[in-house]
C-alpha cells in the first residue's frame, strides 16, 4: 500500500542519516536526487521515451554507479593502478546514445573501473564461506534451486571468481573507510561478475554492498 511504503520510506531515512534529496554520500561528496533526475532525463531525450520499467531500473543504476566509480577512483589511486581506458565510443555504438550522454559517459566509467580492480586483484583461493555466501545469494534472488554441493564446484570454476571476491573483500573496506552512505531508496548491491542465463540475461553472481554506514536494505513497493 502506498501509505505503508511511504512509512518505511521514512523510517528507513531516518535511520540512515541521509539527508532528503540526498542520494548517497561518498566522504565530503554529496549525489543529490536532482542529480539523478538531471541525468535521467537527458538520457530519455538522448534514446527516446524510456518504458516504466526502463526508467526504474537507470533511475536506481545511476547513484549505485556514482558511488562505485568514485570509490574505485579512490581505492585505484591509492593502489598506483592507474587511470582505466573508458571507451565510450564502443558503448555508444552498441547503446544508440551518443557519446556525450552523461549516463553513458558514467557506465563507460563503471566498465572500465570494474576490469581495472579485477585485473588487478589477486586470484586468493576462494574459502567455503565465501561461496556458500555467494550460493546463498544466488538463493535468496532466485538464481537457482541447484543444491549447494553441486553449484559450488561450478561457481568456483567461473573465470574470475577468485578475483571478484578479493574486489569485494577490498571494496567492503573502502566503503567503511571512506565513509559510504547510500540511501536506501537505491539497491546497494553492484555487480562485479555476472554471467549470461540460458535466457541470455545476466545473473549477477558475486556482488558488492555500496550500503555504507545506512545499514539499511533498499525500499521496494511490492504494493
Amino acid at each position: 500500500m502506498v501509505v505503508a511504503a511511504a512509512a518505511l520510506t521514512l523510517a528507513a531515512l531516518a535511520g540512515c542519516q541521509v539527508e532528503p534529496g540526498t542520494a548517497a554520500y561518498v566522504g565530503n561528496t554529496t549525489y543529490t536526487k536532482a542529480d539523478v533526475d538531471k541525468m535521467l532525463a537527458q538520457a530519455e531525450r538522448d534514446s527516446g521515451k524510456f518504458d516504466p520499467k526502463q526508467e526504474q531500473g537507470v533511475r536506481q543504476q545511476i547513484p549505485l554507479y556514482q558511488v562505485f566509480v568514485d570509490i574505485a577512483a579512490r581505492f585505484a589511486k591509492e593502489k598506483n593502478y592507474g587511470s582505466p581506458t573508458v571507451d565510450t565510443a564502443s558503448l555508444a555504438q552498441q547503446s544508440g546514445l551518443p557519446e556525450s550522454d552523461p549516463y553513458l559517459q558514467l557506465y563507460a566509467k563503471v566498465d572500465a573501473y570494474r576490469t581495472l580492480l579485477l585485473k588487478n586483484a589477486d586470484a586468493v583461493q576462494p574459502t567455503d564461506a565465501q561461496v556458500r555466501e555467494v550460493y546463498q545469494g544466488l538463493v535468496a534472488k532466485g538464481f537457482t534451486k541447484t543444491p549447494y554441493e553441486e553449484l559450488a564446484p561450478q561457481l568456483v570454476q567461473i573465470e574470475g571468481f577468485a578475483q571478484a571476491l578479493e574486489v569485494r573483500r577490498e571494496l567492503t573496506d573502502a566503503v567503511r573507510r571512506y565513509n559510504v552512505r547510500l540511501n536506501p531508496l537505491y539497491d546497494p548491491d553492484f555487480p562485479l561478475l555476472s554471467v549470461q542465463s540460458q535466457q541470455s540475461s545476466d545473473v549477477p553472481v558475486v556482488v558488492v554492498s555500496l550500503a555504507g554506514g545506512n545499514g539499511a536494505p533498499a525500499v521496494r513497493d511490492h504494493s
